[in-house]
């Protein structure tokens, strides 16, 4: 039998190989962060006639090459082309595209572990991620030293948003901070012998509920810039409840059983103090230089409290002094009674072991260090920031960052860390073998992956296309069909020459 029809043969079934190669990668022309392949070709095994001889020069002899005969073609291999697809932008903060090196990890149906290019995220009824039904894998959070959410990067774990990640926990106010400036003109009545400034501020409790509290602040002028006094007074009280307790109100001002927790105590940075009461000093320069507590009664509306008793004292004596490093009260807080006795207020909370009635009592810090008197009030406008603290949220929105950490937002406005998501990164990740369902597995030639993952880079809102080629694509399915026509022809003309062998015996 002639060799010619065995190499034609080769040929053919060669070429099929890599037509099935073709129409595979135009299949999946737009299959997400699908990777291409190309088939090679090495020519087969050759049949020596005759070996190479060199050249001698006695007697004269010229060299002669060898005479070989090849046997067809092999197919040499099948490469997947690695190559970055273009992305898709979908607006779908769960689509993320890998921009670079590297896979997502996955956990498959038997346990196994599988690698992808399809970013394509969902989510379950669980809060599960998942790529295709495989179980996204990724890195979990913790809490650190300052009680902040950081991505733990020690293991792999399934990704979700469930269990605690869909709810905000509520964070107790624990500073508060005095803008501008107290002047006279801003009164309710500026006439009135002692004129008053009202403001409203609200603060939270550990479990996110909010409360309001009425903060008062009353002119003293008879004492303030006196012969006597190189300094201007207010005081400033916590508005009180019916009963007598200074109490702060939960949302609607109702008229009973409406304190929810009352001030025990409003203090200096650096000195003690006893009551709810007191008074602020400022020199002429408007200058926040002192602050008093008093746990007198009420100095405005009681008329057993003498006013002597409350600025008898030199500002930059015994009070407690603000002229230098920052400028803070610190208000020691009770919980008294309302919805959430539970709850805890501001920070350094300790607890009163009273053996009737024990409670917890907090701090909240006041700085004052940007609070002036007696100024130009049109150019400072004075105002109460709360900068702290908040209600209890639940999860609203997510997206990835480049880094792939996800962030949640929550509908109280707050944002934490949720997870991130790693990348596997392989040595020769042209050697992974394909499973199906855009999964890759490890191989012997793929190198192996490290169990963690690496931070890699990627788009939110976005896919990675195919890499597919139509155009060189279509171009080697006309160069296949023409290789694969020739080698037929070469398979019909050694078959006639064996027929006209067949014939010489007529």
């Amino acid at each position: 039998m002639m060799r010619s029809m065995f190499s034609g043969v080769s040929s053919l079934r060669v070429h099929q190989t890599r037509m099935d190669v073709i129409a595979n990668n135009i299949a999946n022309v737009n299959t997400t962060g699908f990777k291409s392949q190309r088939a090679l070709f090495t020519d087969a095994f050759y049949q020596n006639l005759q070996g190479a001889t060199g050249p001698t020069r006695n007697p004269l002899s010229p060299g002669m090459n060898a005479q070989q005969i090849g046997l067809g073609l092999n197919m040499g291999t099948i490469d997947n082309i690695m190559t970055q697809g273009a992305s898709q932008r979908t607006d779908n903060p769960f689509d993320v595209s890998i921009s670079g090196a590297g896979f997502f990890i996955v956990q498959m149906g038997d346990g196994g572990r599988g690698f992808t290019r399809a970013g394509n995220i969902n989510m379950d009824s669980q809060f599960n991620l998942h790529i295709n039904g495989m179980s996204l894998m990724g890195w979990g959070t913790r809490v650190d030293a300052s009680g902040r959410h950081v991505v733990d990067g020690s293991r792999l774990e399934p990704m979700t948003l469930g269990g605690e990640k869909q709810t905000m926990p509520g964070t107790s106010t624990e500073f508060i901070d005095m803008v501008g400036n107290l002047h006279p003109s801003m009164a309710d009545d500026p006439d009135a012998e002692r004129p008053v400034i009202t403001r409203t501020m609200s603060i939270f409790d550990s479990l996110g509920n909010v409360y309001t509290v009425d903060v008062r602040f009353t002119f003293w002028p008879e004492h303030s810039q006196a012969n006597d006094s190189a300094f201007s007074y207010w005081t400033f009280e916590f508005e009180n409840d019916d009963d007598g307790v200074v109490a702060f109100r939960n949302g609607v001002r109702e008229t009973a059983n409406r304190a929810v927790l009352g001030i025990d105590a409003v203090t200096g940075g650096n000195g003690g103090g006893d009551g709810p009461f007191g008074a602020l000093a400022f020199n002429t320069d408007g200058t926040l230089v002192g602050v008093r507590s008093w746990a007198a009664p009420d100095p405005v509306t009681d008329p057993l409290f003498t006013d002597a008793d409350l600025f008898e004292a030199d500002p930059t004596g015994d009070w407690t002094i603000l002229t230098t490093g920052t400028r803070y009260w610190d208000m020691s807080i009770v919980p008294i009674s309302g919805v959430a006795p539970s709850a805890s207020f501001g920070s350094g909370v300790e607890i009163d072991l009273d053996e009737d009635d024990p409670i917890s009592s907090g701090t909240i810090r006041i700085d004052s260090s940007r609070l002036t008197a007696g100024m130009d009030a049109a150019s400072h406008r004075f105002r109460i920031d709360t900068v702290d603290g908040g209600p209890m949220g639940t999860l609203r929105d997510i997206s990835i960052g480049a880094d792939g950490t996800i962030i949640g937002s929550y509908t109280n406005g707050a944002m934490r860390i949720l997870g991130q998501i790693p990348l596997a990164v392989f040595d020769n990740p042209a050697g992974l073998e394909r499973a199906g369902a855009n999964v890759w597995l490890e191989s012997a030639n793929s190198g192996s992956f490290d169990g963690l993952g690496e931070v890699g880079a990627m788009q939110g809102g976005a896919l990675e296309m195919s890499n597919v080629d139509l155009a060189s694509e279509f171009t080697e399915m006309i160069t296949t069909q023409r290789g694969f026509q020739a080698a037929s022809r070469t398979i019909t003309v050694s078959d006639e020459m064996i027929q006209e062998l067949v014939n010489l015996r007529r």
